[in-house]
């Protein structure tokens, strides 16, 4: 280690020389990960000649740095010395040989002596820093750059506010105040937003980016200093909104380099969602922020995918060796990012958590004491938004306590961990409830928001919050199919009544109620593979898209159903009937904006009541909500957390009303307490009844929608150019579809393959034993290549992809107890 340590600092000397030699304009230099090439800037001339005019070079440096580092060292604490470019030139015209002031300046930067700050009026703010101790850059430092900045962005809002006035004798009036008084009193007196005038971007802009926030987002927004925040964003309490417009501010109000700002998401669709928030609000500029999952992250900074882990190694395994690898990578790299904000920080596992301390890694040592100003440095400044109470993913390696370690990690103090509590989502009766389950819940310590930290409504009226009990699965669904066809009736969408329940299994009574009430509904899967964007139609339709992002597009609908026609595709897709829904509310845009919102679509359409599982629904809302709690009598009293914070999320998924039935003996143990029993009665909950007395019907009929992990995705049968042809087929004309063993195969061959060991196959084993089962197609997804698969099939093609028919399937089948 020492050994290498060493071989590190002498190529950190070397880099240091060789910025100094192009500084000094004696030498320019290329290098690559192992060599570098210096080439004189006078090609041709004399090496003898060459080291004369570099001796002589670096002496005026040396000479004029000397003179500089007495000066500092006569000033006090903080001060400055400013210099005219011009001034500077003409003293050590001698000592330079002919070399510019400023690149001497530099050269003394590189050098570690001082820290050279440049305004546009030519004046050098120089810094003085002792030989020997660690750099620093305080905000001292850059002071005198933002008075300068601020005057200059005043002056300009002077100019076009004078200039907006039409008469004459206007401008000439305001010129003279101009010339009378100081600039600050001008903005105070004539601009109707004097505290914006520092900003030099025009106000209806910086209103638009900062306006309708709430004051606490606003403070995470426009805090562009402190080291380190932490956001704990309540349900329904507009994080998203925050972290957009905290990206917007960044780039478009305080001019950071987009490409120094990064948004890590937990999926592909969340990510797809900024991107297309932040396009809306700055535009063009938004478009270089990298927002990007983990994963996505870990192939930008490596030049990797999973696809490249050590053979041997499968599913969550080769993505987790991704992530290590950008760990690696940024351990011995700097981080390429200033500002980082993760979101569903509560969610993050162990590599992740490793990759964002690096990414935003701080001077620990040397903290400040008393009235100190802490000035140590930090690459990155870290925003991290989430909420403990909404932690779901425990069982896939989710560790709760990097978010409650925060604190202590980024050694910040209190008014750096920010609550955003308004529920803007709600009516407050069942916020009130969902605030008292997960009190009665969880113990202090397991929470980060204390008692005076309680999400709270900001909506009017009150909402509506029902309890009922059940004993048989069917006599539930029976009420909730019966109470969705009331709402229905009444004007609401079915998609706004969704159905929430602890795994799919506990749905099926669920379909079969609907169907037979003639209640449309659809599944909500959230698996990254089922974007519509990835579906076959969704993709090819994007792409006709992007090639002319620029044209405008009257009516949504018809151009897509235009460009899918050209195309041949089918309409029958389920992700095809979701990016209609997506994009309806687009008007007069352009065709790059509905690109971007079927990147961000979810795999919802406008066409029937939503079925869902807690995790799933995590991220939607609805006005009317349904919760089956069961499955939970294994756990007797003490349930895991993650079960009780996945029922709080499906709690705070609901708008208007929110039904919670529990089944007897089997369902979530607070539910049982008397003092949640009586919260509820306080907070005035209504009793639900459920249509007991009905008699069970001998068998249901309800859908198992497959998810990819249930296919063999890169079975034979679809690599070779007739599977290929034959996918194809089935996208343009939606044909049947039949499972012969595990294969999926359409009138024109096969389609599809199912994993012998997925979940899905022990469920159809089950229900052929005691009933009947049709297989239809759902979507079709587009997966890529790898390559370790490609050769086990024998694959030898150059393709980067393929296509699958991911089915669904319908199944009668005897009712069970």
């Amino acid at each position: 280690m020492d050994a290498d340590l060493r071989r590190r600092l002498r190529q950190a000397d070397l880099l240091t020389a060789l910025r100094i030699l192009q500084a000094v304009d004696v030498a320019r230099h290329r290098r690559d990960d192992f060599t570098a090439t210096i080439q004189p800037v006078q090609e041709g001339s004399r090496m003898s000649n060459w080291l004369l005019d570099a001796e002589e070079r670096f002496a005026g440096v040396r000479a004029m740095a000397d003179e500089l580092i007495r000066r500092l060292g006569e000033l006090g604490p903080g001060e400055t010395l400013e210099f005219n470019a011009a001034d500077l030139d003409a003293q050590y015209e001698a000592e330079l040989g002919g070399l510019d002031a400023l690149e001497a300046l530099y050269a003394v930067q590189f050098l570690g002596l001082a820290n050279v700050a440049r305004g546009e009026s030519e004046v050098g703010g120089v810094f003085y820093l002792r030989r020997g101790e660690q750099r620093r850059y305080g905000k001292a430092a850059y002071r005198p750059l933002e008075v300068h900045y601020g005057e200059r962005a005043r002056r300009l809002h002077v100019i076009r506010h004078i200039l907006s006035h039409e008469k004459e004798e206007d401008r000439i009036d305001l010129f003279r105040w101009y010339f009378t008084i100081s600039l600050e009193q001008f903005c105070k007196r004539f601009l109707p937003n004097p505290e914006a005038a520092t900003s030099p971007q025009i106000p209806e802009f910086r209103e638009r980016i900062l306006g309708g926030l709430s004051e606490t987002q606003l403070k995470v927004v426009t805090d562009d200093e402190s080291r380190a925040i932490l956001v704990l964003a309540g349900p329904g309490s507009g994080k998203t909104r925050t972290i957009v417009h905290r990206v917007a501010n960044l780039v478009a109000l305080r001019d950071v380099n987009p490409e120094r700002v990064l948004v890590l998401a937990y999926n592909r669709t969340a990510v797809a969602e900024v991107r297309e928030r932040l396009a809306a609000l700055i535009g063009a500029s938004g478009i270089h922020v990298d927002v990007l999952t983990f994963h996505g992250l870990a192939r930008k900074l490596t030049g990797l995918t999973e696809k490249n882990a050590p053979a041997g190694m499968q599913g969550d395994d080769r993505f987790n060796w991704l992530i290590q690898q950008a760990v690696d990578h940024l351990r011995d790299n700097p981080a390429p990012y200033q500002y980082v904000l993760v979101d569903e920080y509560q969610d993050i596992k162990g590599a992740e958590y490793d990759l964002v301390t690096l990414l935003a890694s701080f001077d620990r040592e040397g903290a400040p004491t008393g009235e100190e100003e802490d000035d140590r440095e930090q690459p990155g400044y870290l925003v991290a938004v989430g909420d403990d109470d909404q932690n779901l993913y425990a069982f896939m390696g989710a560790k709760i306590e990097f978010i409650q370690r925060f604190r202590d990690d980024y050694d910040i103090t209190d008014e750096k961990v920010v609550a955003l509590l308004p529920n803007y989502r709600s009516r407050p009766r069942i916020v009130q409830a969902a605030n008292a389950f997960i009190e009665a819940s969880l113990p202090a310590r397991a929470r980060l928001k204390g008692p005076d930290q309680r999400v709270y409504s900001v909506r009017d009226g009150e909402g509506q919050v029902y309890i009922g009990k059940y004993q048989q699965r069917y006599h539930a669904a029976l009420g909730i199919a019966q109470r969705a066809a009331q709402l229905i009736a009444q004007g609401t969408p079915a998609e706004e009544i969704a159905i929430l329940a602890r795994n799919w299994d506990h749905l099926n009574e669920v379909q079969h109620a609907l169907h037979e009430a003639g209640v449309a509904y659809q599944m909500y899967n959230v698996h990254d593979q089922l974007r519509p964007a990835n579906s076959y139609v969704g993709g090819a339709v994007r792409d006709v898209l992007t090639e002319e992002p620029e044209l405008a597009v009257e009516n949504a609908r018809e151009t897509l159903e235009r460009i899918r026609q050209q195309l041949s595709l089918s309409d029958q897709d389920r992700g095809w009937q979701a990016i209609l829904s997506a994009t309806a509310d687009l008007h007069n845009t352009i065709q790059g904006a509905l690109a971007l919102r079927i990147n961000s679509a979810k795999p919802l359409a406008r066409r029937g009541v939503v079925l869902s599982t807690f995790h799933s629904a995590k991220g939607s809302e609805f006005d009317h909500v349904f919760i089956l709690s069961e499955g939970m009598r294994e756990h007797g009293r003490t349930p895991p957390e993650d079960e009780t914070r996945a029922l709080y999320v499906a709690l705070t998924r609901a708008r208007e009303s929110v039904t919670l039935l529990r089944r007897e003996g089997d369902c979530h143990p607070t539910l049982l307490q008397p003092g949640y029993q009586h919260a509820l009665k306080d907070i005035g909950v209504e009793v639900m009844s459920l249509p007991t007395g009905t008699p069970l019907p001998s068998e249901i009929r309800y859908q198992l929608f497959p998810d990819p992990s249930d296919l063999y995705i890169s079975a034979p049968d679809v690599l070779f150019p007739a599977g290929r042809e034959a996918v194809l087929r089935y996208a343009r004309n939606w044909d049947s579809l039949q499972l012969r063993n595990l294969q999926l195969r359409s009138p024109h061959g096969a389609v599809g393959r199912l994993s012998r060991n997925g979940r899905i196959m022990l469920k159809l084993k089950h229900a052929l034993e005691r009933g009947q089962v049709t297989a239809t197609g759902a979507t079709v997804l587009r997966c890529e290549r790898d390559d370790e698969w490609y050769t086990r099939a024998g694959y030898t093609g150059l393709e980067t992809h393929h296509y699958v028919v991911l089915p669904q399937f319908e199944v009668i089948a005897l009712l069970e107890g």
